[in-house]
């Protein structure tokens, strides 16, 4: 999870802003640094933290169990919990570098308090505060303000309802304020939270969409890769349209993308309602989709138990309103929130991280469907557990419809192969990559990883061919034009190094490395002023490097010797 990990670490050197709207949710990565600060820049604190907040959510379940049906609730509860506690996703996302334990614990931290009913008018503005900073690392918590406000009504009618839900607002603002002042008066731009947003409406609203989050062509898989991209290729296709300019906005960029989305929505407006309906599909899926392939490695080396997948959760839950809502009508509370949940991920994409919010509901309301069944049955009576086996079987059809696009399959393989490779288990990672190059054998993203998967393994000219299969398919792939030039500069090929680099920087000319090897290349070929130039533009971008440091001060070195001569 380098993403937050390298911000974070950006954060404790003093790089608190780039003077740019912030392209990705930032209180993740500043909650990381604080904690580094305080342990240490080691993410085991981290872990035993949403550990914690994992089994606060079971607590959670056991609460709202009581809360809905008393007494007669707590066996419920306490299924619900174990339930939690053995959920396959809800294991994996909770001991890595993503904010997912901590959307979930305040997702239903905020459900509990609002079906409680708390009247103290500070308590609502405390509510609005900690539901803005869980926003500020995890957005789609603000699907949530209708069920607050509506409650608010519930609880003591219109007028005091007005009031109560202004005071969540103010508290609400006050939480989004890391975010919102920063975007607009440090940056400068009319951006709420995070001008990704565009990018992630993109994904979700495209030609090329299958409703999880299909790379399109031209930007790479991986979060900050893909966020990198995505900066550059608008940025070069704004800056193409308009000539007279020389920068671009973030939230310009943002603009850019949602205007993508929003011309396919309107010019297919009937593919896009299909796409619609395969996402809804997708949210309530058995099918795992993975984007960041932690729970397969997870479960192979033993990390993780082989528990219960959301998909059992989901199967078992719909059926499980029925006996939920007949014997509390409060239980609509919890199928409001799931629903909420769900339409917040609409406008996107479903990946298995995203729709985990929706689980303890799930869990909750699936318990206490079983739990109702099996006293019904103990009682010899039939009608209950006939209606539940009925709705399982019908909304089985919905759970278990197959994913039948060999992309979707390779995915795992994929993701899971670029986990093996980067922790150097290169007979796992050659296993997994080339099971899923049988199932997409043209994709752009799997010869590249083919190509450095050849290059660990010590051999550079299969590298250079995966690496030209990848330029065949993507002529302007960074990765795959920085690889070659490196390679070449490892056989000493200066000028084919050059060639390659000047490639790499015209697609990505802030990148420090690329510059860096360029700088070398350049001193390869007796460019001494050429290479001081590159080395020096690659320090300027990342200055507490040393080993640009020490290139450029050689170079100083060998120029001055040069002119003393």
């Amino acid at each position: 999870m380098r993403f937050y990990y390298d911000w974070a670490l950006r954060i404790l050197h003093g790089e608190w802003s780039d003077g740019k709207a912030f392209y990705g949710l930032p209180g993740y990565p500043f909650l990381l640094a604080g904690i580094f600060f305080i342990a240490g820049p080691e993410p085991l604190v981290m872990g035993l933290l949403q550990a914690f907040l994992d089994g606060g959510i079971a607590v959670l379940l056991l609460y709202l169990s009581k809360l809905l049906w008393g007494e007669r609730g707590q066996l419920a509860g306490m299924l619900a919990a174990c339930a939690w506690m053995l959920l396959v996703p809800s294991q994996a996302f909770g001991i890595i570098l993503m904010p997912t334990s901590w959307a979930v614990f305040a997702f239903w931290c905020l459900v509990a308090w609002a079906i409680r009913g708390d009247t103290r008018l500070f308590a609502w503005l405390v509510a609005g505060v900690v539901t803005g900073l869980t926003a500020v690392m995890v957005a789609t918590i603000l699907f949530l303000i209708p069920l607050v406000v509506f409650r608010a009504v519930q609880l003591r009618g219109y007028k005091w309802g007005l009031i109560g839900s202004v005071i969540f607002i103010t508290g609400l603002g006050s939480g989004l304020a890391p975010c919102w002042v920063h975007n607009y008066f440090v940056a400068k731009e009319p951006v709420l939270l995070s001008a990704h947003s565009g990018i992630n409406f993109y994904l979700g609203n495209n030609p090329v969409a299958n409703g999880y989050p299909r790379i399109p062509p031209g930007l790479r898989s991986g979060q900050e890769g893909m966020l990198r991209d995505s900066l550059t290729v608008a940025e070069s296709e704004i800056l193409r349209s308009d000539p007279g300019r020389d920068s671009v906005s973030r939230a310009e960029v943002s603009e850019y993308w949602s205007e993508k989305a929003r011309r396919f929505i309107r010019d297919e407006p009937k593919a896009w309602a299909e796409l619609m309906l395969i996402k809804a599909g997708n949210f309530w899926n058995h099918f795992v989709y993975d984007d960041l392939s932690v729970i397969t490695p997870m479960r192979e080396r033993g990390i993780i138990l082989s528990g219960i997948s959301f998909g059992i959760l989901a199967l078992l839950a719909v059926p499980g309103i029925l006996p939920a809502v007949r014997e509390s009508r409060r239980a609509w509370w919890i199928v409001a929130a799931i629903g909420l949940h769900f339409l917040a991920l609409m406008p996107v994409f479903v990946t298995e991280r995203y729709r985990l919010a929706a689980a303890p509901g799930l869990a909750l309301l699936a318990a206490y469907g079983v739990v109702s069944v099996v006293r019904a049955l103990r009682r010899r009576e039939l009608a209950l557990p006939g209606a539940w086996l009925a709705m399982c079987g019908v909304w089985s059809l919905v759970v278990f419809a197959p994913r039948t696009d060999p992309a979707l399959a390779a995915v795992d393989f994929y993701n899971s192969g670029i986990v093996y490779l980067r922790e150097g288990d290169l007979e796992m990672a050659e296993r997994k990559l080339r099971a899923s190059e049988q199932l997409v054998p043209d994709n752009v993203e799997m010869q590249f990883a083919l190509g450095n998967l050849a290059v660990e393994q010590g051999d550079p000219a299969r590298a250079r061919t995966y690496y030209n299969k990848t330029l065949a398919l993507t002529p302007d792939h960074k990765g795959a034009l920085n690889n070659l030039g490196f390679l070449a500069l490892d056989d000493q090929d200066f000028r084919a190094a050059q060639q390659w680099l000047t490639r790499s920087l015209a697609v990505e000319p802030e990148d420090a490395k690329t510059w860096y090897l360029l700088a070398r290349a350049r001193r390869g070929l007796g460019d001494v002023e050429g290479a001081l130039k590159a080395a020096g533009k690659a320090r300027a971008l990342r200055p507490e490097q040393a080993e640009f440091q020490v290139l450029h001060e050689d170079l100083v070195r060998e120029k001055a010797s040069r002119l003393v001569k």
